[in-house]
């Protein structure tokens, strides 16, 4: 299975509050996560708290941006900054123990990440946008923020407000019971297909009856 680094989100689907984090291996930090939510031990008693009460099917497991690991700590802080997620325990962003990867791995992702840019490269921001996102923050994790960081973060933080409504779960749900692909879901929804198969699935949005 292909090693992903970057920085992911932990959303509620049904509050909107979310945990940011990052990692050289997404989908095994993803793993770790479920299964410490599961075994009720989470560093963060915010999201444990609200996984309980919940439960596991309103909650989505999402990669926001994809970055060389030498980044993540920048991009995070970005993201954090920006989006100011609830389930945090701390407000910057740190590096974690046991999270780094070997030198074999990072040449494995520094490959799979040559020649991938942004995909809005070149598209003009809102000095609000930049402004909120804002550039070398001092005193804060990752450094000065260049232009492409503030760009990819601003394109990052538009797409992780587009929420599902339960009406437009249902109505996906009914598109594919007339056996309508997932792609042809996602695009009447405006969603990606990670999030149309998800809901499909039952992974998330189980609660949407």
């Amino acid at each position: 299975m292909k090693i992903v680094s970057g920085i992911y989100r932990i959303r509620n689907l049904i509050t909107g509050r979310c945990y940011i984090g990052s990692s050289w291996n997404v989908r095994k930090r993803f793993g770790d996560h479920q299964r410490d939510l599961q075994k009720n031990r989470h560093h963060s008693r915010f999201l444990q708290r609200s996984w309980n009460k919940h439960g596991p099917g309103s909650f989505s497991f999402e990669l926001l941006i994809m970055c060389a690991v030498k980044d993540l700590l920048l991009y995070e802080q970005a993201l954090i900054d920006g989006l100011k997620p609830a389930y945090n325990m701390s407000p910057t962003a740190a590096s974690r123990k046991g999270s780094r990867a070997s030198e074999e791995t990072r040449k494995k992702l520094s490959e799979s990440h040559k020649g991938k840019t942004s995909p809005r490269r070149g598209v003009r921001l809102s000095e609000e946008t930049r402004k909120r996102i804002s550039v070398g923050r001092r005193g804060k994790g990752g450094g000065p923020r260049s232009p492409e960081v503030i760009e990819r973060v601003a394109v990052a933080m538009r797409a992780s407000k587009s929420v599902l409504t339960p009406s437009l779960v249902k109505e996906g749900r009914k598109l594919r019971s007339s056996g309508a692909s997932i792609q042809a879901i996602a695009d009447s929804l405006g969603c990606s297909f990670a999030a149309a198969y998800d809901f499909i699935r039952g992974k998330t949005y189980s609660w949407v009856k």
